[in-house]
Protein backbone atom coordinates (compact mmCIF):
# COMPACT_ATOMS: atom_id res chain seq x y z
CA UNK A 1 0.00 0.00 0.00
CA UNK A 2 2.96 1.84 0.92
CA UNK A 3 4.37 1.73 -2.36
CA UNK A 4 1.21 2.65 -4.55
CA UNK A 5 0.84 5.65 -2.54
CA UNK A 6 4.78 6.39 -2.81
CA UNK A 7 4.53 5.97 -6.83
CA UNK A 8 1.59 8.51 -7.44
CA UNK A 9 2.94 10.85 -5.27
CA UNK A 10 6.03 10.98 -7.22
CA UNK A 11 3.95 10.78 -10.47
CA UNK A 12 2.21 14.06 -8.99
CA UNK A 13 5.50 15.91 -8.05
CA UNK A 14 6.53 15.29 -11.29
CA UNK A 15 3.86 16.42 -13.48
CA UNK A 16 3.43 19.41 -11.15
CA UNK A 17 7.06 20.35 -12.00
CA UNK A 18 6.43 19.59 -15.98
CA UNK A 19 2.87 22.10 -15.97
CA UNK A 20 5.38 24.75 -14.02
CA UNK A 21 7.92 24.87 -16.52
CA UNK A 22 7.27 27.60 -19.07
CA UNK A 23 6.53 26.51 -22.30
CA UNK A 24 9.60 27.60 -25.26
CA UNK A 25 8.77 28.43 -28.30
CA UNK A 26 12.20 28.47 -30.36
CA UNK A 27 12.62 31.52 -33.13
CA UNK A 28 11.36 30.85 -36.74
CA UNK A 29 14.11 30.10 -38.59
CA UNK A 30 12.35 31.92 -41.72
CA UNK A 31 13.23 34.98 -43.22
CA UNK A 32 11.16 37.30 -44.48
CA UNK A 33 10.92 40.70 -45.37
CA UNK A 34 9.20 43.43 -43.59
CA UNK A 35 7.48 46.68 -44.99
CA UNK A 36 7.98 50.43 -43.93
CA UNK A 37 4.98 53.12 -43.43
CA UNK A 38 5.93 54.28 -46.88
CA UNK A 39 5.91 50.97 -48.02
CA UNK A 40 9.71 50.24 -49.06
CA UNK A 41 11.03 46.42 -48.11
CA UNK A 42 13.13 45.53 -45.36
CA UNK A 43 16.75 43.42 -46.44
CA UNK A 44 15.87 39.80 -45.26
CA UNK A 45 15.47 39.36 -41.33
CA UNK A 46 15.32 36.33 -39.35
CA UNK A 47 14.15 36.29 -35.92
CA UNK A 48 16.40 35.19 -32.69
CA UNK A 49 15.92 33.72 -29.52
CA UNK A 50 13.54 31.80 -27.39
CA UNK A 51 10.25 33.07 -27.89
CA UNK A 52 7.60 33.86 -25.12
CA UNK A 53 9.80 32.99 -21.87
CA UNK A 54 11.64 35.88 -21.40
CA UNK A 55 10.25 38.44 -23.70
CA UNK A 56 11.74 41.17 -25.28
CA UNK A 57 15.42 40.17 -23.97
CA UNK A 58 15.52 36.57 -25.10
CA UNK A 59 13.72 37.63 -28.88
CA UNK A 60 14.93 39.71 -31.49
CA UNK A 61 15.34 40.67 -35.05
CA UNK A 62 18.20 41.07 -37.37
CA UNK A 63 19.13 41.06 -40.81
CA UNK A 64 20.71 37.98 -42.76
CA UNK A 65 23.67 39.99 -42.72
CA UNK A 66 24.01 40.67 -39.14
CA UNK A 67 22.39 44.07 -38.65
CA UNK A 68 19.59 44.10 -35.66
CA UNK A 69 16.45 46.15 -36.52
CA UNK A 70 13.30 46.58 -34.57
CA UNK A 71 10.10 47.78 -35.87
CA UNK A 72 9.76 51.44 -34.14
CA UNK A 73 6.78 53.69 -35.41
CA UNK A 74 6.29 51.31 -38.35
CA UNK A 75 9.60 51.48 -39.92
CA UNK A 76 12.50 48.91 -39.15
CA UNK A 77 15.17 51.05 -37.74
CA UNK A 78 18.48 49.59 -37.06
CA UNK A 79 19.33 49.17 -33.60
CA UNK A 80 22.75 50.09 -31.96
CA UNK A 81 23.60 49.44 -28.54
CA UNK A 82 23.80 52.66 -26.32
CA UNK A 83 27.07 52.24 -24.21
CA UNK A 84 25.08 54.47 -21.11
CA UNK A 85 22.28 52.88 -20.71
CA UNK A 86 23.40 49.60 -21.68
CA UNK A 87 20.16 49.27 -23.95
CA UNK A 88 19.45 48.66 -27.58
CA UNK A 89 18.71 52.01 -29.20
CA UNK A 90 17.51 53.19 -32.61
CA UNK A 91 20.29 54.85 -34.58
CA UNK A 92 17.89 56.68 -37.14
CA UNK A 93 18.47 54.38 -40.05
CA UNK A 94 15.96 53.06 -41.64
CA UNK A 95 16.74 49.18 -43.20
CA UNK A 96 15.43 49.24 -46.42
CA UNK A 97 16.25 52.65 -47.30
CA UNK A 98 19.99 53.38 -45.64
CA UNK A 99 22.93 51.23 -45.48
CA UNK A 100 24.37 50.68 -42.21
CA UNK A 101 27.76 49.20 -43.57
CA UNK A 102 28.60 53.38 -45.01
CA UNK A 103 26.17 55.53 -43.04
CA UNK A 104 26.65 56.28 -39.54
CA UNK A 105 24.65 56.52 -37.08
CA UNK A 106 21.88 59.71 -36.43
CA UNK A 107 22.29 58.92 -32.55
CA UNK A 108 25.20 58.12 -31.87
CA UNK A 109 27.24 59.74 -34.91
CA UNK A 110 29.24 56.26 -35.36
CA UNK A 111 29.27 53.36 -37.28
CA UNK A 112 26.62 51.21 -36.63
CA UNK A 113 28.26 47.11 -36.36
CA UNK A 114 27.20 43.97 -36.86
CA UNK A 115 25.64 41.96 -34.00
CA UNK A 116 25.19 45.44 -31.96
CA UNK A 117 22.42 42.73 -30.00
CA UNK A 118 25.63 40.71 -28.62
CA UNK A 119 26.71 43.76 -26.72
CA UNK A 120 23.32 43.36 -24.07
CA UNK A 121 24.60 42.84 -21.10
CA UNK A 122 22.05 40.72 -20.13
CA UNK A 123 22.22 38.25 -23.45
CA UNK A 124 26.08 37.78 -21.96
CA UNK A 125 26.51 34.03 -22.11
CA UNK A 126 24.19 33.28 -24.55
CA UNK A 127 24.52 35.48 -27.91
CA UNK A 128 27.63 33.27 -28.69
CA UNK A 129 25.16 30.78 -29.83
CA UNK A 130 23.82 33.35 -32.22
CA UNK A 131 26.24 34.71 -33.86
CA UNK A 132 27.51 31.12 -34.73
CA UNK A 133 24.19 29.85 -35.86
CA UNK A 134 23.93 33.29 -37.85
CA UNK A 135 27.43 32.91 -39.27
CA UNK A 136 26.58 28.78 -40.37
CA UNK A 137 23.88 30.20 -41.76
CA UNK A 138 24.96 32.37 -43.78
CA UNK A 139 28.15 30.55 -44.86
CA UNK A 140 25.58 27.62 -46.38
CA UNK A 141 23.33 29.85 -47.92
CA UNK A 142 26.80 31.24 -49.80
CA UNK A 143 28.19 28.45 -50.52
CA UNK A 144 25.14 26.75 -52.21
CA UNK A 145 24.42 30.03 -54.16
CA UNK A 146 28.02 29.88 -55.84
Amino acid sequence: MKLVWCASLGASIVASLIDALPNVMHASPMEYSGQNKDGSRTPRIRLFGSGEAGGYLDTFEATVDGYTVSMIDNDYMYMEFDEKNGKMVSSGLVAGKDDPSTTKSKTSGKKIGKYEHNKVKKRQGVNKEYSESFDSKNRRSKRNSG
